[in-house]
């Protein structure tokens, strides 16, 4: 089999003029090492906006590459030229050896889910590489190297060719393991507060909450600036904007470089200087210049103790160190809660105040279009109404169980941290 080395490289790019970080292949066997230069274009042109993005989606494709050298058609091929023979029904019978391998192993994972996923994100690098003039024998508007995993007949198939007493776990049960493993709910106040205690670096205390209030993420929020340009001149540190109350726009680049408008609380930008802009930046400012050689662009807000700019891998490296040791205080920790959480109160808090007391009622079911828009731009969610059931049930559950009343329902000039602390489930 085939060895294929994934590397993470970082360089200045001539096409943008910027510094860029993705992840590139490299196949080795019999003292002979290939650079995959096809599959190389493809992470370069797609996933250089976020390292997390490359790492991932060069995981799969090296999975697959790898899996593609055990076979006899491939066997007599150059590594490089994998991509021009693949077919749908390779990537069929990728998924079905992963299924094989879960159930031989008893483990819950990867999921349905995740192996039907990682398939379709295959698809997108042949379909680029259609679109690039690379052609393969790949079908890409039939869609068919989706499985229907499903189907009793496969399933059954499955479990024969695993060749090994499932000890009563079927396909299913593993599936079901898998999403009661991965459940995420709210993450509490308590939780909320013992990370922010275990930061060693309070900026990322301070992104926490920021991020606890916007519902954006990691990767933009590092980018919020100290001072924006253009759509976004109006942003600045609380003491300097016009607006002193209320809710501001705020454009960003989000995930897949899709840009979106969402809504900030004026008093979040407030608890933000209060936190941080205030009584850290100047002096973390100097040291970047120090360390730079010119002074910090107006454009960089969040810096780290020693002056460099906060990165959404730094976010979740600290917060892995500050879950560590919350647990070690309080043992209740939920290994579900994380970073990421934070984003979850954002939504829930926003259905409550646009449903108010018709919240618990069949009529909340309804996913009316201003209500959706809303949650999609500040959420940057393509398909809303999976995400608006699950969000319409955390927020029917908050109500319903803690005992609200209707008199007691937030105002929307209220911050998420203002709304959690009313909260009687986080006292």
């Amino acid at each position: 089999m085939i060895k294929i080395n994934r590397q993470a490289i970082s360089y200045l790019d001539d096409e943008t003029g910027k510094s860029t970080s993705h992840y590139i292949l490299i196949a080795s066997s019999d003292n002979k090492t290939t650079l995959l230069s096809h599959p190389n274009l493809y992470l370069y042109s797609n996933t250089r906006s976020s390292l997390k993005t490359s790492d991932r989606y060069s995981q799969i494709i090296s999975s697959f590459y790898k899996f593609l050298s055990t076979h006899v058609r491939f066997r007599g091929l150059e590594v490089a030229e994998y991509h021009a023979h693949v077919s749908n029904k390779d990537i069929i019978r990728w998924q079905v050896s992963r299924l094989e391998k879960r159930l031989n192993d008893q483990s819950a994972s990867p999921s349905t889910k995740t192996i039907i996923e990682d398939a379709r994100i295959l698809l997108q690098l042949f379909s680029w590489l259609e679109e690039h003039g690379y052609p393969s024998d790949i079908k890409i508007s039939t869609l068919q190297s989706t499985i229907n995993f499903n189907k009793e007949r496969l399933l059954n198939y499955i479990e024969r060719k695993a060749n090994k007493t499932l000890s009563n776990k079927g396909i299913r049960v593993l599936d079901k393991e898998s999403r009661q493993k991965n459940t995420v709910t709210l993450i509490s106040k308590k939780e909320i507060d013992a990370l922010i205690n275990n930061y060693n670096d309070p900026v990322y205390s301070a992104i926490l909450n920021f991020a606890l209030g916007t519902a954006m993420r990691p990767m933009e929020i590092c980018k919020f600036p100290l001072y924006g340009t253009g759509i976004n001149q109006h942003i600045a540190p609380y003491t300097d904007m016009n607006k002193a109350s209320g809710i501001v726009d705020y454009t960003l680049v989000g995930k897949r470089k899709k840009t979106r408008t969402i809504k900030i609380n004026v008093k979040d930008i407030r608890d933000l200087q209060n936190s941080y802009t205030q009584k850290l930046y100047k002096e973390r400012a100097e040291k970047y210049a120090d360390l730079y050689g010119h002074p910090c662009p107006l454009s960089i807000l969040f810096l780290n103790e020693k002056g460099v700019p906060v990165t959404e891998k730094m976010i979740s490296q600290r917060t892995n160190y500050a879950k560590k040791q919350s647990k070690k205080a309080f043992p209740d920790f939920r290994d579900t809660s994380v970073f990421y959480s934070t984003r979850k109160w954002w939504p829930t808090k926003f259905l409550i105040n646009f449903h108010k007391g018709d919240i618990l009622t069949k009529s909340a079911d309804f996913l009316y279009a201003a209500c959706s828009q809303a949650i999609m731009d500040q959420m940057g969610h393509d398909d809303i109404s999976t995400t608006y059931k699950h969000y319409i049930d955390m927020a029917r559950v908050m109500v319903h169980y803690q005992g609200w009343g209707y008199q007691e329902f937030s105002e929307p000039v209220q911050t998420v941290a203002e709304f959690i602390e009313s909260y009687p489930g986080n006292t």
